[in-house]
């Protein structure tokens, strides 16, 4: 077990220690997690940014408040006149953890049970796709995002009030799915079948990064002044003849999601993620700059969602919290573009890149722990600690 660590707040060596350090008992540490992911989508995300560590980087730099995030403190005080800096920090650390190290790792186990399954390693096959769930939905994890996005979007599968048994893998739309899509892999994995296995990976990883959208689009519309807050009468507030919008923990947060998709965004369409970058990437205003308001970054976005392997569909409005009216129409044109070097679209299968396997997964804790010393509410956890979908699999027989 990892060792019990104080759960106070702003304890920010505790945390990087948590973050950095194997515990007792465990096989590594949330940090090799993602420093030891390889296969073609790490390479994708290291080309973008520039270093194969690029995700460590970012959560050093949100938990130590370094460069570039030893500014904080003072962005926030020109922005809204108090210091954030210790909420920010949380915000980018924990998303960071969650959605650039976690499901990253994730979706480099799944590469290489492609990998082993084309080595005709049945059995390692069969264990890469076990980890990369694990991995997926630890408690806390990228999973937990899915379940909080869902009611936001209006994409959820299940009603709040199904049972366990009915729910293992959560009520949202892309969870459901992806559970059934991490069985069809355990079966081809078991079978041999490495054309189904790598087509099914594929279009899990699409499915992975819908939360991650919906993420940005909800801060890019939570921080743009000219849209969000409403009073009890459904007037917006102003306040010295301003709209008010959320504030800069918001950008931080918007662009911890942004981080996460951005070279998939770039893989599809380089201009595309020029122009969300220019308008996510704002933490060094003090404020959020969106040059064509938040509806330009859902724009440019639904320009390449068939790329990245999913629909409007999946991905559709923010909606209101009363009325349940979308704060904006989903792909009003379905102006979707094509882009046939992605990997969701058809292709024969190949092997991934190579990476390291059979390590046994003992996250849960640890990112619990992590994201309760920093005092960040992320993702609200799951009711149940997951288990490797083999397991999942006694639960619905």
């Amino acid at each position: 077990m990892y060792p019990a660590l104080p759960l106070q707040a702003k304890e920010y060596d505790k945390a990087y220690e948590a973050w950095s350090t194997t515990g007792a008992g465990a096989a590594f540490s949330l940090k090799a997690a993602g420093e030891d992911a390889a296969g073609a989508t790490q390479q994708l995300f290291s080309s973008y940014y520039g270093s194969s560590d690029y995700a460590a980087t970012f959560i050093t730099a949100s938990i130590k408040g370094t460069a570039p995030y030893d500014t904080l403190g003072a962005l926030s005080k020109a922005a809204s006149g108090a210091d954030e800096s210790d909420k920010a920090r949380s915000e980018l650390a924990t998303k960071g953890i969650a959605l650039q190290s976690l499901l990253m790792a994730s979706l480099s186990s799944s590469a290489a049970a492609v990998q082993a399954c084309v080595a005709k390693d049945k059995a390692a096959a069969s264990a890469a796709v076990d980890k990369s769930w694990a991995l997926f939905a630890t408690d806390n994890g990228p999973i937990a995002l899915s379940e909080k996005r869902c009611p936001q979007f209006n994409t959820c599968a299940l009603s709040p009030s199904a049972s366990a048994a009915e729910r293992p893998a959560g009520i949202s739309s892309v969870n459901v799915r992806l559970l059934a899509a991490y069985k069809s892999m355990q079966t081809a994995a078991a079978a041999g079948d490495c054309a189904g296995l790598a087509a099914t990976q594929r279009l899990t990883e699409g499915l992975m990064v819908v939360p991650v959208i919906q993420g940005m689009l909800r801060e890019a519309w939570e921080v743009d002044p000219s849209e969000g807050k409403l009073d009890a009468t459904g007037k917006r507030i102003n306040v010295g003849g301003k709209h008010v919008s959320d504030g800069f923990v918001e950008v931080c947060e918007g662009w911890a999601f942004t981080r996460a998709v951005l070279p998939m965004l770039n893989r599809c369409d380089a201009a595309v993620a020029k122009t969300i970058a220019l308008n996510m990437d704002t933490i060094a205003n003090g404020k959020h700059v969106a040059f064509g308001g938040f509806i330009k970054v859902v724009r440019e976005t639904e320009k390449v969602l068939k790329c990245l392997g999913v629909t409007c569909d999946d991905v559709k409005s923010m909606v209101d919290k009363v009325t349940k009216k979308p704060h904006w129409q989903a792909c009003p044109k379905a102006a979707e573009k094509t882009c046939p070097t992605c990997p969701t679209c058809p292709a024969a299968a190949k092997a991934a890149e190579e990476d390291e396997g059979g390590e046994t997964l003992q996250v849960v804790l640890l990112f619990l722990v992590i994201a309760l010393i920093i005092g960040s509410h992320l993702m609200a956890p799951k009711p149940e600690e997951p288990k490797p979908v083999n397991e999942e699999l006694k639960g619905l027989a």
